[in-house]
Order: C-alpha cells, then structure tokens, then sequence
C-alpha cells in the first residue's frame, strides 16, 4: 500500500507542475543534470575500449615476437648446417689434393660425438657406406684408428693408441712397431739397439701390418730406453690424434 500511495503522491506532483506549465523546466534540469553522466559513462567506456585495444595489441606483440625467435632459431640451425657442410668440402678439397700414393678411398666424413675409453664414436654410419675394418683419419693427415663396430647411423672407431692395438710404423727412418698402450699413449717397439732414434721425431705409419695405409702421422717420439742385453730399444709414442668433440674423421679404405 505504501508503494501504491508513494506512486500516487508522484504522480500528483507530476499532473500539478503540468497544470502549473513548469514540467518543461523539470525536465530540462533533469536533462542538464544528467548530461554529465552520459558524458562520464561514455568516457568510461572508452577508457575501457581503449585497455582492451592494448592488450590484444600486446598479445600480438607477443605472437609476432616467439614467432620471430622460432624463424630465428630455424635460421641458426640452418646457418651451422651450412657452415658444417663448408667444412667438409674443405676438408674434401684437402684430401683430393694428397699423392696418389697416400690417397685413400674415402666413404664417409664425420665428427667425434662421444670416448668410451679407448674407443671414439662418430656420427656416421651404415647409411653413409661405413664398414668394420675401414681406417679413420683426418685431412691433416693424421692416424686416428680403425672401425670395430658400425650402426645405422654412428660408428665405434677403436683409436691406435688402444691397448694393446698395434701400428707398423717408421721413426727416425728406422722401422718398427707402435703397440697402443692406453690413453694417449703408445710404446715404440721392435727397433734395434744400436739404431738412433731422436727425441721429438715423428712417428708415422708404414703400412707393414696391412691394416693401416702407409705415409699417416702416429704421433711423436718421447723417452726412449736402450736397457743393456736387450735386442730391442723402447720409446714412448704421443698420440698426436686429439679425438676431441667434434674433432672430424674421415673413414675410408
């Protein structure tokens, strides 16, 4: 009742300011006094339009940029690809250029990307022609050691300082044996007593054992022991592969 008798009063002062003539003046005050909250509204709601603005264009910002370092990741993987691939021609060009005598029939180049002790392990393999007993070395002319087992895709190269792996070689023009002894290390076997062998003398293959090809640096000549009634003299041999990550092999035969 009191809602009914409040619209009523409402609606008496209503028909009285009509009759009176002055509704025009009521209205237009109600007008004038809400003008300025449409206005404020209305720049609310802009405001808010203009947030939102932002944000999408900060999200595609966002977008734009994992979009540029995906295109910018894909472009490095393919510059080292390319630079890879320049090297190994490199390297290829170097190998062509060796004596006829020295050439080997290269299958495959690839890089060193693991050491199981005395072993390395290559990343190419059965796909790229790779076979056990092939001999890996390096365009710098440079024994690394030969093939043992081959995958699809890799290869384990068993390395000549191996124990117990032996190399025909040649050292101070003097004929003998390197016999791997671990490590980086190989021991000078098999040459005479009485023959000079110098320290720091280069040791390299001879192609006697008919394993590895003639003409390819073993190492260097360290300490060598003339022991007294002995037929033989021993030297110690530095390997002068590294077998560094990512060091290259090429594999031929």
């Amino acid at each position: 009742m009191r809602h009914v008798a409040g619209s009523l009063v409402v609606m008496g002062v209503i028909g009285v300011l009509m009759w009176w003539g002055q509704w025009e003046k009521v209205a237009a005050g109600v007008e004038a006094v809400g003008w300025p909250v449409r206005w404020g509204v209305g720049q609310v709601a802009g405001s808010a339009w203009q947030v939102a603005d932002g944000v999408r264009f900060i999200k595609s910002g966002v977008k734009r940029i994992e979009d540029l370092e995906r295109e910018n990741a894909r472009l490095s993987v393919e510059t080292e690809e390319l630079v890879r691939l320049r090297q190994e021609n490199q390297e290829l060009r170097r190998l062509r250029g060796l004596s006829e005598e020295d050439k080997i029939d290269y299958v495959a180049i690839g890089r060193v990307v693991g050491q199981v002790e005395d072993e390395i392990v290559i990343d190419q393999g059965q796909d790229r022609g790779v076979k056990v007993g092939m001999v890996a070395v390096t365009a710098d002319k440079i024994l690394a050691g030969r093939v043992v087992a081959v995958g699809k895709w890799m290869s384990r190269v068993r390395l000549v300082s191996a124990l117990d792996e032996e190399v025909a070689v040649t050292a101070s023009n003097a004929a003998g044996r390197a016999v791997g002894a671990g490590g980086d290390k190989l021991w000078l076997d098999q040459v005479l007593q009485g023959v000079a062998l110098e320290t720091g003398a280069t040791v390299v293959s001879s192609g006697g054992d008919g394993v590895y090809p003639a003409g390819w640096l073993v190492g260097s000549l360290g300490e060598v022991v003339t022991g007294g009634g002995e037929v033989y003299q021993r030297g110690e041999i530095k390997r002068a592969f590294a077998g560094r990550y990512g060091d290259m092999v090429v594999i031929g035969e």
